[in-house]
């Protein structure tokens, strides 16, 4: 019996991309609806409590940000185009234009968190249909 491996290697990482993106669409909901308070929702990583603030402060702290960023974006974005057909949000740019976008924002609001001015790109990006 041949088993073709990397099909099997694909529908488990779908499946798994999946639960991750529903996670990350029900969080990002929770977040938008209070940006500043994360506290009902498991989040992981450099952005779920960070301050921009601390996000900045050193290079490996921006890498991991950048990380972060574009991993929580990218899984927004799967989640909205999967369950309601959306397009994704930022296609205008790149991930590094995304992250500039948010380092700008930080920038300007040190002491807010991560996610809420990621959030806020996000959103902003939406709206404008970008």
């Amino acid at each position: 019996m041949k088993i073709d491996f990397q099909r099997h290697l694909l529908v488990l990482t779908l499946a798994l991309v999946s639960v991750v993106s529903t996670q990350t669409s029900l969080a990002a909901a929770l977040v938008e609806k209070n940006p500043h308070n994360n506290e009902d929702v498991d989040m992981f990583g450099a952005g779920s409590s960070e301050s921009c603030a601390a996000w900045l402060s050193s290079p490996s702290k921006e890498s991991e940000g950048f990380t972060w960023i574009v991993g929580f974006w990218s899984g927004l974005n799967f989640s909205a185009v999967l369950t309601n057909g959306n397009t994704a949000v930022g296609h205008s740019t790149d991930g590094w234009g995304v992250v500039a976008l948010i380092k700008r924002r930080c920038q300007d609001n040190p002491s807010e968190s991560l996610i809420s001015q990621t959030m806020y790109v996000y959103n902003t990006l939406k709206r404008e249909g970008r």
